[in-house]
């Protein structure tokens, strides 16, 4: 891949140790270093990746980036050692995407960027040779690491950029230069650090900023945000929208069981997908995937056959009936006010038993958090039966719960996990219907565990 010399040229590093070979791949987590990588240490919040050096190398590393030498370095070990190590992942992954000329397809939005992006990959998949980022790997850390991985055969990079703080759009548009933007929504999110909605539309708006002359820009129409602002004329804007007003239109014929007959049209021509999930915060992530491909050139014919293959990651909304006949949505991956108002849409209009909730706090949302929970309760909707909430903000769910009509008998605040789970092991039976949805930092993919292991 990149010889230690050139990463020592590129990073402004010193290299101790033997100093020769090629690397194979770079990794940040010693646990999953295989011979042959480059072992990248990490300063965090809970450790420091020059603790594990000597398992990376233990492990087959090659070499290890630093920024302090051990008090000793064994013979065989090459350290590169700079003056900071996110900054040089980022100046080696920025000169590993200068050697290819994929196209670059960069996803952003308050929500369905992930399901979005997953659903590009899968429709250019069918004609093309993609690459795409995994998981989470959408920040400054999650990027690099995606670049690097890119090899002359790929034609396509689709990416998710993620945003936590001011700024982090702008370096990840330049780190990957993105020939196409797509914009999925935006609402309250990430508040503590970006102060409001505004600030989150203009950081988001980066993306766009940043695509060359002749870019693609595809803009979620029905967004009230994204409806109003102004793109370059210098790019080709699409508009999608699921109330007829957009360039590409999509409406649902009828939906059975957990497909939905779903119809893309624009002034001219119709399309009809069956796809494998329902709801609209679903249906609006495909139909930005389907816009984005049709402008990219892929036939309709080859979207549709692509798209026999699309699936919903595990955690955002995936359906599972546990043995003791209890149906569970896991939209456990993360939460804020767009999306689990979405996401409790989807699930009462889904349900067919008695209709719970369990919700978690909604973290990241700074000083108007307890504003945006109590407007939330203000929300919910009234078919649900049970509504279980945990976490100290959620306390003010319940409060805007009250004044939307909602009575003690179908509301329950905890303070632990495991009173939750004592209640739901108590009154949980055959044929109930649970939503599940939380901030990651409420880790709710622990009540899922526990109601698994349900009889």
């Amino acid at each position: 891949m990149i010889t230690l010399e050139k990463i020592a040229e590129i990073c402004s590093g010193k290299i101790y140790g033997p100093g020769k070979g090629t690397i194979s791949s770079v990794v940040l987590d010693s646990r999953k270093v295989e011979k042959g990588d480059l072992f990248v240490c990490l300063k965090g919040e809970r450790t420091d990746g020059h603790l594990f050096l000597d398992q990376a190398f233990h492990r087959g590393a090659l070499a290890a980036l630093v920024e302090k030498l051990p008090s000793s370095i064994p013979r065989d070990w090459n350290l590169i050692q700079v003056e900071s190590t996110p900054s040089a992942l980022l100046e080696l992954a920025s000169f590993w995407r200068e050697q290819f000329h994929p196209v670059v397809v960069a996803v952003t939005g308050t929500v369905g960027k992930t399901t979005t992006k997953e659903m590009i990959a899968t429709l250019l998949s069918g004609s093309f040779n993609v690459l795409k980022s995994e998981g989470n790997l959408n920040t400054e850390l999650g990027i690099p690491l995606t670049l690097l991985k890119l090899k002359e055969k790929h034609q396509f990079l689709i990416l998710e950029l993620g945003l936590q703080k001011l700024g982090d759009i702008e370096i990840l548009s330049r780190l990957s230069r993105p020939q196409v933007g797509v914009i999925t929504q935006i609402g309250p999110a990430h508040l503590e650090y970006l102060g409001s909605v505004e600030n989150i539309l203009k950081e988001k708006w980066r993306l766009v900023e940043s695509l060359p002359s002749g870019g693609i820009v595809v803009l979620n129409k029905d967004n009230q945000y994204l409806a109003q602002a102004r793109p370059p004329e210098n790019c080709r804007v699409a508009y999608y929208s699921l109330q007829g007003q957009g360039d590409f239109n999509g409406r649902i014929l009828n939906e059975e069981d957990y497909q939905t007959l779903f119809e893309v049209f624009t002034e001219s021509k119709a399309y009809t997908f069956l796809l494998p999930f329902r709801g609209k915060s679903f249906l609006q992530d495909f139909l930005a995937a389907f816009t984005t491909a049709s402008l990219l050139g892929i036939p309709p014919e080859e979207i549709k056959k692509a798209s026999e293959e699309l699936r919903i990651l595990s955690g955002r909304g995936t359906l599972k009936r546990l043995p003791n006949g209890v149906w569970v949505m896991d939209d456990s991956y993360n939460s804020n006010p767009t999306s689990l108002l979405s996401s409790l849409d989807n699930f009462v209009s889904l349900a067919k038993g008695r209709r719970i909730a369990v919700l978690g706090d909604m973290l990241e949302l700074g000083k108007s958090a307890r504003f945006w929970h109590r407007k939330v309760g203000k929300s919910l909707p009234l078919a649900l039966d049970l509504i279980l909430l945990f976490g100290d903000l959620s306390g003010e769910i319940k409060k805007g719960a009250e004044k939307r009509g909602f009575d003690s008998g179908r509301l329950h605040h905890f303070q632990s996990q495991e009173e939750l789970k004592a209640f739901l092991k108590e009154n949980l039976k055959a044929g109930d219907w649970v939503l599940v949805k939380g901030s990651r930092g409420m880790h709710l993919e622990k009540i899922i565990e526990e109601m698994e292991r349900m009889k």
